[in-house]
This record gives structure tokens, sequence and C-alpha cells, in this order.
């Protein structure tokens, strides 16, 4: 659960793209544990590996919780 499951998804996209780097992902996570929202910021905004980062961060599951979304920024090394 969480970014923990993501990390394999992340993986394949460098597998798949072949762009080493930095992927810092604004992410927003709706109390029902699943992400509405994943925006990559930086030298992978509006690529195709950004959007595979995103896509596969909106996969993403996480614990339940109570009260407002949350927004937190986490940073993916593609290498």
């Amino acid at each position: 659960m969480g970014m923990q499951s993501t990390k394999m998804r992340v993986a394949a996209c460098l597998q798949q793209f072949k762009s080493p780097g930095m992927a810092l992902v604004v992410v927003t996570i709706v109390p029902s544990g699943s992400v509405s929202q994943a925006k990559v910021s930086g030298v992978f905004s509006q690529t195709p590996t950004g959007r595979c980062v995103e896509d596969a961060v909106k996969s993403g599951r996480f614990p339940a919780f109570t009260g407002a979304p949350m927004t937190v920024s986490y940073p993916f090394m593609l290498r």
C-alpha cells in the first residue's frame, strides 16, 4: 500500500522510456485511500516518462482515513 506499492510500476516507466532522473510527483489522496490526482513537475513534466509515472502513481492505494484530501510531494529517482 502507499508509495511503496507504486515503486515497481514507476520503475517500469524507466525501463520503457530509458530516461533516468528525478521525477517529483504532487499527489492528492482522498479519504477512501485512492489517488485523485498525480502531477509530475520538473524535467519530466509533460513527457512520456512523466505521464507514465503519473499513471503509475494514480493506480496506488493508501489506507483509508478521515478528514480532507491530502496533497503530498514525493520524489521518485529513476535509475
